[in-house]
């Protein structure tokens, strides 16, 4: 062994008894002591490797240009590439020598940073760096790379949409979604819920479901990905204030919310918002984040665990009982609770007191519910529907009803982020919207009819459907 390292390791591990290899082997039993306090001693290691780094690239190298050593750090978001990076920039700034290069690759918005196709031309101009750091913004990865990396393997045509989808542009994340399509049979024409295999999918190495492997690299500590998972039904902060301090009212409610933004801020790529609302964004503003938390808690609560997340965010947003009042966010919980009946409903009363846009704006949040788990059973309660005559326009009002049922149904499946586009229930839609057209012929519904379509056909889904503007009566 190297004398030089003997010595550093005898020096830094003053607490272990012996010489410098027995404070080597103790060192050693400490870290794989379980339960053990881990810090302290990767902080050691840390230290080690810094040393190290120093000893090679010492004033000889210098002198005679060698290039600097490079050292490339992966998710450093993460709470121990957090601590390796530290040290590292305080190392290559302290001495105002040329310390080593450090590529490192974190989380985040990379449109928030210089995209790093803008330097790729060796005569390009980084810049002054900020406290020592260049940050610069990866390319998000698009649909062809996807196929791409899926090579020239039989596939379903759908798989490169399942992987965009859950993967969020994430290079890392459509690697492992991809790995998961090899290991299950996906069948060339989408039976229901195609993505469920891929997401439920167990690695031969035990490291388990595609969606925990997924998560444990966005969200490293267990803690946060159980808290986020609950919080991910929220459609704001206050609702998720109000879900927290429902279910844990013994627990300080905005020390853990707050903790939550904070970790969202620095995993989340730019949030996208919601059509039709104004540049809302959901509490998980990081759409493909967000599903994969969904999934999570659909997978693996209880359905009247289910029942109360739901009911506790949607009594956040109850109607006041005015005409065509209900909220969109309180039919949007009304339908994750599988109460398909009271939504269409309140739906067809609305129609008649809003204008066609910002009917189909509100179908578009309400269908983005999530689906609640297999095992759910709703407890639906009847009751007389606000958009139904009985005097001579019972019988349009009827058509207009069962349209709206329709559109509520194939929406709603098609906008489950386990399926894949369905031409049978994109007809559907199209059909509904072509009734609701010829009953109130305004170019809303007319365009809507035709974009809605062609966007659900490309896999887009509720609540991203662009909602057509105009449509006054």
């Amino acid at each position: 062994m190297n004398r030089g390292a003997l010595r550093w390791w005898d020096d830094h591990l003053r607490h272990e008894q012996g010489d410098a290899v027995q404070k080597l082997f103790g060192f050693v039993r400490d870290f794989r002591r379980p339960g053990g306090d881990r810090l302290p001693l990767e902080a050691s290691l840390i230290a080690a490797f810094l040393a190290d780094i120093t000893h090679h690239y010492g004033p000889l190298r210098r002198g005679n240009d060698v290039p600097p050593p490079l050292i490339l750090l992966d998710n450093t978001h993460a709470p121990l590439g957090a601590r390796l990076l530290g040290p590292l920039r305080r190392e290559g700034t302290a001495k105002g020598v040329m310390g080593p290069v450090v590529v490192a690759a974190r989380l985040g918005d990379a449109r928030a940073h210089r995209a790093l196709r803008q330097v790729a031309d060796p005569s390009a101009a980084l810049g002054q760096p900020t406290d020592g750091v260049v940050r610069l913004g990866l390319p998000e990865l698009e649909r062809g790379d996807i196929d791409r990396l899926l090579g020239d393997a039989d596939r379903p045509p759908y798989l490169p949409l399942l992987i965009d989808r859950f993967a969020g542009c994430r290079a890392g994340s459509s690697r492992t979604l991809a790995g998961a399509a090899d290991a299950v049979a996906l069948d060339c024409v989408p039976d229901a819920h195609p993505g469920a295999p891929l997401l439920d999918a167990v690695g031969a190495d035990g490291g388990g479901s595609t969606v925990d492997r997924l998560l444990a690299v966005l969200l490293p500590e267990p803690a946060q990905r159980s808290r986020l998972a609950l919080l991910a039904s929220a459609l704001d902060v206050a609702a998720a204030r109000r879900l927290w301090s429902g279910l844990y009212p013994e627990d300080p409610l905005d020390g853990q919310v707050e903790k939550a933004l904070e970790v969202l801020e620095g995993v989340c790529r730019a949030p996208v918002s919601w059509p039709g609302t104004d540049g809302s964004v959901p509490f998980v503003a990081d759409p493909a984040l967000r599903l994969l938390l969904l999934h999570r808690l659909r997978t693996r609560t209880a359905p009247e665990d289910w029942r109360a997340i739901h009911q506790h965010l949607r009594s956040g947003y109850a109607p006041d009982g005015g005409a065509g009042s209900v909220p969109a966010a309180y039919l949007h919980h009304t339908l994750a609770l599988g109460l398909t009946g009271e939504v269409v409903r309140s739906l067809h009363h609305w129609l008649a007191h809003s204008t066609p846009a910002a009917w189909l704006a509100a179908v578009n949040i309400v269908c983005a519910a999530p689906h609640p788990p297999a095992e759910f059973e709703a407890t639906p309660v009847d009751g007389p529907c606000g958009g139904c005559g009985q005097d001579a326009s019972a019988a349009r009002d009827e058509v207009v009803h069962r349209a709206v049922a329709r559109l509520l149904e194939a929406l709603w499946e098609q906008s489950d982020p386990l399926n894949a586009p369905c031409p049978d229930r994109i007809d559907q839609v199209e059909s509904a919207l072509r009734t609701l057209y010829e009953n109130e012929p305004t170019d809303t519904f007319r365009q809507a009819r035709r974009h809605w379509s062609a966007r659900l056909r490309k896999g887009v889904q509720a609540p991203h459907l662009t909602v057509p503007e105009g449509g006054a009566r």
